[in-house]
């Protein structure tokens, strides 16, 4: 078959250009796609070309490298003709060296090329000349030169991390003409919507940006040139400002914060290029949605709030404000990972513009009205702070409160009520004679205050219909619409923990928003609740999982100083230094908000070895700073302490003396800067007045008499270690007995031998156990049993037989009992083993005392992390520790840093510092779970669905004890819910718990099983695989759940191993056409013929449908070919009815 040349016109037919003359020119240019640039540029056509020109040797050769290296230069060579293909293209000039420069214009040449220019011709050398004979003419050239940007338009990727650009001003853009277009014109920027080619951009997945075959929408923001300084504006200076700050929000990667696609210069232009918002802005969003106002878009409404606020922070935590938050620059995308998608933070590089120059932007813009509406009072020379923002989104939030509860007429009216001037101007404020969202009052000061048609709005969202509306509404007018910044500074403290815990309400109800009238919501009672609720008795809880790491401070100021005075303060006070300070620590004034250093990390190195102040800071500080610029320390009064940021974790904690009056330093709280000595008489001295205030003032310990209905309740053994002499003892009829139990880890048993009791050893245990021969985490545990006055300790691997397989089953099915009997808990959280101890030496805390106006202070280096220390440290890592803590009653944590205590009215550290959060208070109840699920009344389920889960990211040495190391916790839920259970599931929710899932597709794998039925753990059951597991999100109410009889944990079948069904044959070719089905194990492979699959339920149907469209589904094959019927789960989800073979079902087991 014969080559055919390349045309020209083949070349022309490709280009893109604008289709109509109507566009701007200069905007919508002509240029190759990259796709077609490869489709013409062929191998063929490459040796057709030299062909042509007589060259024969390493044809196939040199066309093959034109193809890889330089396709560009062929094709501009095609298109100008006229000299010869070999002389260019066998040059060592490719597309790279073409192109890969900056190019500048010259008078007779537009530009040059890679290498030095000819003196005489202002041609480049290197292309002018070769083995002393000329490659081009300079018409030649010139003409190369003009038809090769056709080919240059480039192409946009995320291999560019910080996606910026900088091209050469007749550079080609790949925009296309839209189906719809839209240019906007502002004083100072003109967006357009525009179309990038689908060959021209190439970004990750993870990006979101919704596209399609022709193309992605964009919105191109082009900077008009303007260097008037009267304008105070200054192109250049206003893009590399929003060039930074959109760098910065980019590696935020935060949904709700704006993305660029691109950033780039083009000769004299600045341009950004945003994903288009397909929903438009806010303002929108509330107008076309104004009749769709029912449960999910509100509920989808709340969750967008959060988010806008939560990614605001974030951008404060960069130190970056916004400056210009308001409807128009919240945009809509529809088409993100949900049907309502994502509301996205937008023109952050504009506001950050106006906070770096002035607020006089009359000149510049014809929207400065617009934005005026969102102002805070502020006076107008003083400096945008971050607190600013906080007014402007907690304007928004009232008006996306307001209609949400009646909607978008009434957000109009009230709007109106705030109109000013003709203009329909209107503010949150208003002056003596104006409306806004304040009012000014004038007399010697200047007082603000908001006005009086929002308080008046505010009170309206008290009777909403959903509570959750008033609770923010409340939240925002008392911590955001405050007139004064300071106090808007102090309030903003803590104030996203708070957002986050009133839309936590919407956690474990699924969603679901509260009911209209809170008295219908069930309670606990008699220690009985069901299961499932009844949707319209659904109430406010909060997800123990989504506030583990919201620990706040709630200390008692007076137990804190009676305690200080018991344990003796002298030793606890670090020493005075104000004779070793330096000159700049001697003047700091330590009863300011913000503490200016002056120095950076460096300047504070050099000065700590004459300084005592300064070695403090550098000690506390150095491992949190950025070394080249100066520290400045935020006070943060709720947690007492000092943050590199008011949005940082704090680093240093403000303590006062327990004998100075609190009022006077409100900033400070008592506490100890310097913890007593490990093991010393101080340190048990604190812990016996923990154990005394929880016995005299909570009732997390029953009293005497009371502890055990029945002596099965004591442990089968304990050590009695009230003597020298330890010994091993059976004390059944010491029944009212108090005893101490250890959690600890064994440790490595490959790399050092256990210290246990054996059948071999036994009766010389009960004896006499030499304290000498125990390793160092017993004999802690019995220092600190003595130290406390507890005769007794329970150790698990000195109270049961070890390799005693009907010991171990007997024993291990008790920890029930106990954990919740044992008077108090050690949790040897710091300890990797047993051989390590945990009365063990630590580095003393840095700490300082300093002089302030009211009396001294002392800092000391924040330690408090009950998260980090506890939550996640090595010990809590187990699965077996997860119920020895939730079983506690109290519990003494000894980590590394300190030692906690924690009962069931919160955390208290060795540092005197009392802590409370959701999930301490769950994990940490004395009464699990009959206090937890009091609060959280209906979703009790939920909660019990997320402690299966959480369990199952936990590890076990032997993965067979996936149902073992959570009895306890299991037997205790179904006696309180009166609901049989077993393997992990309940019997009244049988069906919304078989429908557990793998957290990653395929990410289980199963447990090998025993050969005996009985001790088998069947493959519906979460507790028969290993990975981690999630339970299907279906809604409470929503579901019609079908009979599956006799159930495998029914009271009337004696076989609870197995599961009788209807078992029905499925379509799809393959898993993924399926629908929301998901694999437990990358083993399960997928057959049509031999699969099948169980319903268990479908949504609910209404009048109008007669027949569901979805099953919520168990997926089982066959075990083997030997055992016809008998069939095994591998994986669940939800499939289309259509999916389902109409073959008549079959009945199976599955086991």
């Amino acid at each position: 078959m014969s080559k055919v040349p390349l045309e020209f016109s083949e070349i022309i037919a490709s280009k893109r250009k604008n289709p109509d003359g109507k566009h701007d020119p200069s905007f919508y240019e002509a240029f190759v796609p990259a796709g077609d640039i490869t489709k013409l540029a062929t191998k063929d056509a490459v040796i057709v070309e030299l062909s042509k020109e007589g060259m024969s040797k390493e044809l196939e050769e040199t066309a093959e490298k034109v193809v890889a290296d330089a396709p560009k230069v062929f094709l501009t060579l095609v298109c100008t003709g006229g000299h010869s293909f070999i002389r260019v293209l066998t040059h060592p000039l490719n597309d790279k060296k073409l192109f890969d420069h900056e190019i500048q214009a010259t008078t007779k040449v537009y530009g040059k090329f890679n290498g030095e220019w000819d003196r005489d011709s202002r041609i480049p050398s290197r292309l002018m000349h070769r083995d002393g004979k000329p490659v081009m003419t300079f018409s030649e050239h010139d003409h190369f030169y003009i038809k090769h940007w056709i080919f240059q338009a480039p192409v946009f990727e995320s291999d560019n991390t910080e996606l910026m650009y900088d091209f050469h001003w007749l550079q080609p853009l790949p925009y296309l003409v839209p189906k719809k277009t839209l240019v906007i014109n502002s004083g100072f920027s003109t967006v357009r919507k525009t179309l990038i080619h689908p060959d021209h951009y190439k970004f990750e997945t993870s990006y979101h940006w919704p596209s399609s075959p022709e193309g992605m929408n964009v919105a191109v923001k082009t900077l008009r040139a303007n260097t008037n300084k009267e304008s105070g504006t200054d192109t250049e200076k206003f893009y590399e400002i929003e060039a930074e700050t959109l760098k910065k929000m980019g590696a935020l990667n935060d949904a709700h914060l704006i993305r660029s696609v691109a950033i780039y210069k083009r000769g004299t232009e600045r341009c950004f290029v945003f994903p288009w918002a397909e929903g438009g802005n806010l303002d929108d969003f509330w107008y076309n949605y104004k009749d769709k106002r029912d449960d999910d878009l509100i509920r989808w409404a709340i969750n967008q709030m959060l988010g806008l606020f939560g990614g605001l922070d974030k951008l404060h935590e960069e130190n970056i404000r916004h400056g210009d938050v308001k409807p128009p620059n919240i945009l809509h995308f529809p088409n993100s990972s949900s049907q309502l998608g994502q509301l996205v933070l937008a023109d952050v590089g504009l506001a950050k513009f106006h906070t770096d120059y002035t607020k006089d932007r009359q000149k510049i813009t014809s929207t400065k009205h617009s934005t005026e509406d969102y102002e805070p009072p502020e006076p107008l020379n003083e400096k945008i702070s971050r607190y600013y923002d906080n007014w402007s989104i907690g304007c928004v939030f009232i008006e996306f409160l307001i209609w949400i509860k009646s909607g978008y007429d009434e957000l109009c009216n009230f709007r109106r009520a705030l109109e000013y001037d003709d203009q329909k101007r209107k503010r949150f404020w208003q002056r003596k004679d104006r409306k806004r969202f304040w009012q000014l009052k004038f007399g010697k000061e200047r007082n603000a205050f908001v006005h009086p048609e929002v308080d008046k709005w505010v009170e309206k969202l008290r009777w909403s219909k959903y509570p959750i509306v008033y609770d923010l509404a409340d939240l925002v007018r008392k911590n955001m619409l405050v007139p004064d910044p300071n106090q808007r500074r102090t309030l903003n403290n803590g104030l996203l923990y708070k957002f986050k815990e009133i839309c936590a309400t919407l956690a474990l109800n699924e969603g679901k928003l509260s009911p209209e009238n809170p008295s219908k919501a069930g309670h606990v009672a008699g220690g009985h609740a069901d299961l499932d609720p009844k949707p319209e008795a659904e109430s406010s809880t909060q997800s123990f999982t989504r506030n583990a790491s919201n620990l706040y401070a709630a200390g008692d100021r007076q137990l804190t100083k009676q305690i200080i005075n018991r344990i003796g303060w002298s030793f606890h006070c670090p020493p005075t230094r104000d004779t070793n300070l330096c000159q700049v620590c001697r003047i700091m004034d330590f009863e300011q908000p913000e503490w200016e250093l002056g120095r950076n990390v460096d300047e504070l190195k050099g000065s700590a070895t004459s300084c005592a102040l300064c070695q403090f800071f550098f000690n506390c500080l150095s491992n949190s700073l950025d070394e080249r610029k100066p520290i400045t320390l935020y006070r943060d009064d709720a947690s007492f302490s000092l943050r590199l940021s008011p949005y940082g974790r704090s680093l240093i904690t403000i303590y006062s003396d327990p004998n100075s009056k609190s009022e006077n330093q409100p900033y400070s709280s008592p506490g100890l800067p310097r913890l007593p000595i490990i093991g010393s008489s101080n340190q048990y001295q604190l812990f016996n007045e923990w154990i005394k205030t929880c016995d005299n003032n909570h009732d997390c310990f029953p009293k005497a008499g009371t502890i055990r209905k029945h002596d099965s309740a004591l442990p089968t053994r304990l050590l009695n270690v009230g003597s020298d002499q330890i010994r091993l003892e059976e004390p059944r009829k010491l029944a009212q007995q108090k005893y101490v139990a250890l959690s600890h880890r064994w440790g490595d048993r490959s790399t050092h031998s256990q210290f246990c009791t054996y059948d071999s050893n036994i009766e010389r245990f009960r004896t006499n156990i030499p304290f000498t021969s125990m390793p160092k985490t017993f004999q802690d545990a019995v220092k600190v049993t003595r130290a406390i006055g507890v005769q007794y300790l329970w150790i698990d691997s000195l109270c049961i037989i070890q390799g005693n397989a009907d010991d171990w089953e007997t024993e291990s099915s008790r920890m029930e009992d106990v954990f919740s009997s044992a008077y108090c808990v050690i949790a040897a959280t710091s300890a990797a083993s047993s051989l390590e101890g945990f009365l063990n030496y630590r580095q003393p805390r840095p700490c300082v005392t300093v002089q302030a106006k009211e009396g001294p202070l002392h800092l000391a280096k924040a330690i408090d992390n009950f998260q980090d220390d506890v939550e996640h440290g090595l010990l809590n890592t187990r699965g077996w520790v997860l119920q020895e803590r939730v079983l506690a009653r109290r519990t003494i944590h000894f980590t590394s840093t300190q030692v906690y205590w924690e009962c069931g009215q919160g955390v208290h550290c060795e540092t005197l510092a009392q802590l409370h959060n959701t999930q301490s208070q769950f994990l940490g109840d004395s009464n699990f779970p009959h206090s937890s699920l009091e609060y959280y009344k209906d979703e009790r389920i939920r909660l019990v669905q997320h402690l299966y889960e959480f369990y199952s990211t936990l590890d076990l040495t032997n993965e067979s004890d996936r149902s073992k190391a959570i009895l306890g916790i299991e037997t205790r839920l179904a006696r309180f819910f009166k609901s049989r259970s077993h393997y992990g599931i309940f019997e009244k929710s049988f069906h919304r718990m078989l429908l557990w899932q793998a957290k990653s597709p395929g990410g289980l794998a199963a447990i090998p099983q025993p050969k005996e039925p009985s001790k088998r753990t069947p493959s519906w059951s979460w507790m028969s695989r290993t990975g981690k597991i999630q339970f299907m999100d279906i809604p409470f109410g929503s579901a019609t759940w079908l009979e599956i009889l006799p159930g495998p944990i029914s009271s009337d079948n004696i076989d609870i191993t197995t599961i009788h069904a209807e078992a029905h044959g499925l379509l799809s070719e393959d898993i993924e056409s399926m629908g929301d089905v998901v694999l437990d194990s990358e083993d399960c492979h997928y057959n049509r013929k031999t699969w099948k699959c169980v319903k268990l339920g479908h949504k609910k149907l209404d009048d109008l449908v007669v027949a569901a469209e979805h099953y919520y589904i168990l997926l089982i094959r066959p075990i083997s070919d030997m055992c016809p019927g008998s069939y095994e789960r591998v994986g669940a989800g939800r499939i289309k009815h259509s999916d389902l073979s109409p073959e008549k079902p079959i009945s199976v087991e599955i086991s």
